[in-house]
């Protein structure tokens, strides 16, 4: 009898450190999941700051944050994705305040952004390489 309590009390440990492993490692990976999104710009907030702070430095990095450098990202913008700078990165909103003034979804508002943030990494890239 005593093999057999033996026999479960080690099964079930072995099963208690799998359960936390695997727990530990869920964990790890959402962590960095999390990361990859932040880094990569396409995580939405409600506050989120992280876009406009970009474009705030490269507005200042080039010595053009007035009216003029909004005129110049908003010709190489499309209407909505102009919308969504306007909005989001200029006035402050979140998206689900966007997706309620304009009567679309917020994947809807989160596509326009993902589209704008492409343009403008791109036409960043191009300047960077006109300069050097």
């Amino acid at each position: 009898m005593s093999t057999y309590f033996n026999y479960v009390i080690r099964n079930r440990l072995i099963d208690l450190i799998r359960k936390e492993t695997k727990e530990q490692e869920k964990q790890r990976m959402s962590l960095q999941k999390h990361q990859a999104e932040l880094e990569d710009g396409n995580y939405y907030r409600g506050g989120s700051t992280t876009d406009r702070n970009k474009l705030t430095r490269v507005a200042e990095d080039n010595g053009m944050y007035h009216s003029d450098f909004w005129e110049d990202v908003k010709k190489d913008l499309s209407e909505k994705q102009w919308k969504w700078v306007k909005y989001f990165i200029i006035e402050d909103m979140s998206v689900q305040e966007i997706a309620e003034q304009e009567g679309v979804s917020v994947e809807a508002v989160k596509s326009w952004g993902k589209a704008a943030r492409r343009k403008l990494r791109w036409e960043v890239a191009e300047d960077k390489l006109e300069f050097s």
